[in-house]
Parts: C-alpha cells; sequence; structure tokens
C-alpha cells in the first residue's frame, strides 16, 4: 500500500516571560462580517455551528462554523489565529444561543488547521479547519456538503444564496456605527457576484483572486456582519443544500458596492483539496503557544499522532518563529503510533522577546 505523504508547518508563537501570560480569548479581526435577514427556521441547517471561549456560555459566540464532517468544522482562519484548542468550544446545531441546554452539542476542539497561506493583510485564503475532540452525534448535526470549483465556476451572477449567523443586524459603512447580536440565528438571501464585478470596487476588492467569491447587492441592504464571520454562504443546488462560501470580509455591512467577500470553498475542496489533507486522523499542533520559565527552557516538544487507518510519511516540518533542532518523524507513522520534533526558540538570552 502506497502511504500518503504529510507536510507539517508548526507555527510557533512562543512568548518567553518570567511572569504569568494571561492568554487572550480569541477574537474576530477586521469588519468580517446577518444584515436585512429574516430568524432561521429550528431545523433548517443542521450544520451550523458557533464557537465560543472555552467553557463559555453560547451568547458568548464570536464566530461561526460549518460542521462537514461528524469529527471535522470548516471556519475563517481570521477568527482562530490567536487561538489554541485549549482556548475554545464549538456548539453545533443549536438555534437559540439562550437554549444549548436542549439544542445542538458541544465539543472541545483537539487540533486547529489555519491555511498555511493565510494572509492577515489581504485575507487570502481565510479558512481553517477545526478538529473536534469528539464526533458529533447523527442526532444532533450532520455535515454539510461541499460545493466543488466547477459547482463556483457554474455559478451565473444573480444566482441565489444564503448565509447564516448570529452576527450584527444592524447596516454600517463603519465597524463601530452601532451592534445588535442576536441568540436566534439568522439568515439572508444575498446574490452572487462575479469576481470581475467584485474587483472593478477598487480597494482590497482589486486583490481578490480565485480563493474568494463576493456576493451582495450593489445597492446594500443585505449582508453578513461582525459575528457572522467563518459562517456559511450555500446554495441550494437542485434541492442539495452546498457550502459555497466562508464569511471572510467586507468594506463595512450592507452597503452599496461593497460586496461580502467569502473564502471560495471549491477552491479548497475536492479528493486531493486542502480540506481533504486537513481530514486525516492525524494530530499535532499548528499553534504552539508555550511560556518560558526561564531563558534557558527554550524547547517545546511537538507531538505527530496517526489515529487514522492508513500509514503516512512525513515529508517535511517547518517552524516559524522557531527553529527545528530535532525531527523524529523521518520514518513511516503507521496506525496508532506517534513520533516527535523538538523546536526551540534562537531569541538571544538577553532578550526575552516573542520567540
Amino acid at each position: 500500500m502506497q502511504h500518503k505523504q504529510f507536510s507539517i508547518l508548526i507555527l510557533a508563537a512562543v512568548i518567553l516571560a518570567f511572569t504569568h501570560v494571561a492568554q487572550a480569548l480569541p477574537a474576530e479581526g477586521g469588519a468580517p462580517r446577518i444584515v436585512g435577514g429574516v430568524d432561521a427556521d429550528r431545523n433548517a441547517w443542521p450544520f451550523i455551528t458557533a464557537l465560543v471561549p472555552k467553557g463559555a456560555d453560547a451568547t458568548r459566540q464570536f464566530c461561526g462554523g460549518s460542521l462537514i464532517a461528524s469529527q471535522y468544522v470548516l471556519t475563517a482562519a481570521h477568527c482562530v489565529e490567536t487561538a489554541t484548542p485549549e482556548s475554545i468550544d464549538v456548539i453545533v446545531n443549536i438555534h437559540d444561543l439562550r437554549n444549548e441546554g436542549s439544542e445542538g452539542q458541544r465539543s472541545a476542539v483537539a487540533a486547529i488547521y489555519p491555511h498555511e497561506e493565510y494572509n492577515a493583510y489581504t485575507s487570502s485564503n481565510d479558512v481553517a479547519i477545526l478538529k473536534l475532540s469528539q464526533p458529533i452525534d447523527a442526532s444532533k448535526g450532520t455535515p454539510v456538503a461541499l460545493a466543488s470549483q466547477s459547482d463556483i465556476v457554474s455559478l451565473e451572477p444573480g444566482s441565489n444564496a444564503t448565509t447564516i449567523g448570529w452576527g450584527n443586524t444592524v447596516a454600517q459603512p463603519d465597524p463601530d456605527d452601532g451592534y445588535n447580536f442576536p441568540n436566534i440565528l439568522r439568515q439572508v438571501g444575498v446574490e452572487y457576484v462575479s469576481r470581475t464585478t467584485c474587483q472593478n470596487i477598487g480597494g482590497g476588492y482589486s486583490s481578490i483572486t480565485e480563493n474568494a467569491i463576493c456576493a451582495g447587492f450593489a445597492e446594500g441592504g443585505k449582508d453578513a456582519c461582525q459575528g457572522d464571520s467563518g459562517g456559511p454562504l450555500i446554495i441550494n443546488d437542485n434541492g442539495k443544500i452546498k457550502l459555497i462560501g466562508v464569511v471572510s470580509w467586507g468594506d463595512g455591512c450592507a452597503q452599496p458596492n461593497a460586496y461580502g467577500v467569502y473564502a471560495n470553498v471549491g477552491h479548497f475542496s475536492g479528493a486531493s483539496g486542502w480540506i481533504a489533507t486537513k481530514k486525516l486522523d492525524i494530530d499535532y499542533p499548528t499553534y504552539t503557544n508555550a511560556r518560558f520559565i526561564s531563558t534557558n527552557d527554550r524547547s517545546r516538544v511537538v507531538t505527530i499522532s496517526n489515529n487514522s487507518d492508513t500509514s503516512f510519511n512525513v515529508i517535511d516540518a517547518k517552524a516559524q518563529s522557531a527553529t527545528i533542532s530535532q525531527n523524529n518523524c523521518q520514518s513511516t507513522l503507521t496506525q496508532n503510533t506517534s513520533c516527535s520534533i523538538i523546536m526551540r526558540c534562537q531569541t538571544p538570552s538577553e532578550k526575552p522577546l516573542l520567540c
């Protein structure tokens, strides 16, 4: 049997400190952004997912997501760029954030896999996979189908789509113009917009590439807004619901000539696409946040575990803000085995700064 090849990028955000370091809760950045919509039906969208701080009440939802397999949620990279698996929970198929006791299923997060080429400045490749610590029971939530790139290509400008979430319902040209965050899940119908039309707006829109799509109305009025980030943009394809986008960003909310921008799911789906590479039952910490007790304590061990039924080879491992001093993952990793990589901070001892 041919082994799978697996490349790992370890994003090391290692803090050197001599005092306690408070862990900030994940926060939604920028103005990624349901305005002009209606309350969703209770059982309409069994894949909808709320991201909440670890152990927090569901009403502290800060981003959305979509269940795409029993143990995987697709969200936006910007929603989790400062998060660790230990800092967040997900709640799948909840409708009223005040009713978690009778709705949905909460799960801890086992691993966070943001796209390796996510660019926070341009919002390019704004997708991330959350591997859950346990599968979602089929009676509690069911995955949504992923659109293919051919599905996206076949969309005509003006095609109907729907975006869903618990985000701000106040239309605003500026992110600080006012907020109203509902507890009831809401949805709004928008229209697919060609990439060229979107790029012609100028500004940040001009840099949109094939990894993003746009939706909305030239006159504004209906859009996703703050708190909806990471949530779904879907279409009804002859009776089958398909996920075509992940809420990413926009210039304000529901403003004229300022469409909503969504990560293009078709660009990342497919048998050999980026999403498939993360659904391998392979656990490794993408972010390693550590507090160094002393300047002599500069190494961290990253453990990689193969929980799948297929052997694989780790062909490459890279670290940002640190170097790899020892790699024990240079042979085939068979089922239910683990290996380790040791990374070391290279910051001079007289400079106990971010490594």
